[in-house]
């Protein structure tokens, strides 16, 4: 985190801690990486600590982040990418508005040489919830 501002000033990524707001306690992180600076786009990820998970933190904190995104970071775009069977996910995505865009068979490296699939995501400015 105290790259994070350095980091986003040089046009790379936004790395952001997510908070409990009552205790202060770290829940999980979230971020932001311009993916294609000419077409305005950029790729949010977050992840939270089991504990902290179902509770509506993840779904706020990409909520803030997307408002930050379309408002003050400039961009036109926003895309996430999640494991097919991560249904969890996928409900914050489409809870703060995303909306699935295609699968994308073995984008990713796995384990022992192998091949993971990514499901995209995509968010517009007039699409957040």
């Amino acid at each position: 985190l105290r790259l994070a501002a350095s980091q986003w000033l040089t046009g790379q990524l936004a790395r952001m801690l997510i908070l409990d707001s009552a205790t202060g306690d770290p829940a999980g992180s979230c971020g932001l990486s311009v993916s294609d600076p000419h077409a305005g786009e950029g790729e949010v990820g977050y992840a939270l600590l089991p504990q902290w998970r179902g509770r509506g933190y993840a779904t706020r904190a990409l909520r803030l982040l997307a408002g930050w995104a379309f408002g003050p970071a400039g961009l036109a775009r926003l895309t996430a990418g999640t494991m097919p069977d991560n249904i969890a996910s996928h409900r914050v995505l489409e809870n703060v508005g995303f909306r699935r865009e295609g699968l994308l068979r073995g984008r990713l490296p796995g384990l022992a040489d192998t091949r993971i699939d990514d499901l995209v995501f995509g968010l517009l400015p007039d699409e957040i919830r």
